[in-house]
């Protein structure tokens, strides 16, 4: 998705070109040569959206495939099968909860809880650490 300052100024210059796709994303190009370049497909429905709905964003069902909502109980059933089983692989994790939980939420939200419980175990190791050096050194 682009923003409105590039919806403006790629339909001032489809304006400029006497609606000319092409030509625009051409133009486009020369004089913002830093930005994300629009093809003549984006250009053709940026103007029959303006022309139909007024506005230069996409409507959100426009944006592609729905996202999948999180629900409170699908986050406590991931994060009691990773406690139960915290070398349960990410497949098997959505496979085990696919009756209760989407398998695309199951595995984002796995892959966070891995991440995080990798972390608290990284910071116990070191505390750990910690704690031998200091005994060591109290001897």
């Amino acid at each position: 998705m682009f923003s409105n300052n590039e919806y403006c100024d790629t339909y001032f210059l489809f304006g400029k070109y006497a609606g000319n796709a092409s030509e625009a994303a051409r133009q486009y190009a020369v004089q913002y040569p830093n930005r994300r370049l629009p093809d003549k497909n984006v250009i053709l429905r940026l103007d029959h959206r303006m022309r139909t709905t007024g506005r230069l964003e996409p409507l959100p069902r426009e944006l592609g495939r729905p996202r999948s909502t999180k629900t409170v109980a699908g986050e406590k059933a991931i994060l009691e099968e990773v406690q139960n089983h915290p070398t349960i692989s990410i497949r098997e994790l959505s496979r085990n909860l696919k009756s209760s939980t989407k398998m695309t939420e199951a595995k984002a939200f796995a892959k966070n809880a891995f991440i995080n419980q990798e972390r608290m175990l990284e910071v116990r190791r070191r505390s750990d650490t910690a704690l031998v050096l200091t005994i060591n050194d109290a001897s």
